[in-house]
């Protein structure tokens, strides 16, 4: 989690509790930080986002983090003292998926973390579930072309039909590894499959 607040006590007591509760914590006290501490690394599931800040408000904040995320990639959960319904509606219309008014109680605040963090984590396991489908559907498709063309080579060069069906075999053993869950694969093995 990422957490934003220029105040101080709220940043390290809000910190500890989120730390409390099991989760890693980047606190930080100005938005242009928080930009940079996003830039460097994108595998923060939540931002906690104070609105009322010198230099950089939450809400410019959250707007910049909307140039280059969705409201699934990286959700955005605003803390602010200010609770009229127009701050609300600019804390929305600025790319918040949730708000929420200090002071606050920490049961409140750790369920509303809890529910955003599942969001994001529902919407990777879709994203993935989505390419290893349009993945799949590819495959069969290939398979026919590289068979069809492996065919041919059999009548009128079977050394090179030898060669690539070891390279169709050396394809289909990386390709099928089921013991392989992550999303990305080393960029030696995809250059691998694309000679192959």
């Amino acid at each position: 989690l990422l957490l934003v607040d220029d105040d101080d006590i709220c940043l390290r007591s809000t910190a500890a509790l989120l730390k409390i509760d099991g989760y890693a914590v980047t606190p930080v006290s100005s938005g242009k930080t928080a930009l940079e501490a996003l830039s460097k690394d994108q595998d923060y599931q939540l931002v906690i986002l104070d609105v009322m800040m010198p230099e950089m408000s939450g809400y410019e904040v959250c707007r910049k983090i909307r140039e280059g995320k969705s409201h699934f990639e990286l959700p955005v959960l605003m803390l602010t003292a200010m609770a009229a319904t127009a701050d609300l509606v600019t804390g929305f219309a600025a790319g918040a998926n949730d708000y929420l008014s200090k002071p606050f109680e920490p049961e409140e605040l750790l369920a509303r973390v809890r529910t955003l963090v599942k969001l994001k984590t529902a919407a990777d396991q879709t994203i993935a579930a989505e390419l290893a489908f349009m993945q799949a559907q590819i495959k069969p498709h290939f398979l026919f072309n590289t068979l069809n063309t492996i065919s041919s080579f059999c009548d009128t060069a079977p050394a090179q039909a030898g060669r690539l069906i070891d390279e169709l075999s050396n394809y289909l053993r990386h390709s099928f590894d089921f013991q392989r869950h992550e999303m990305f694969v080393p960029i030696e093995e995809e250059i691998g499959l694309v000679k192959s």
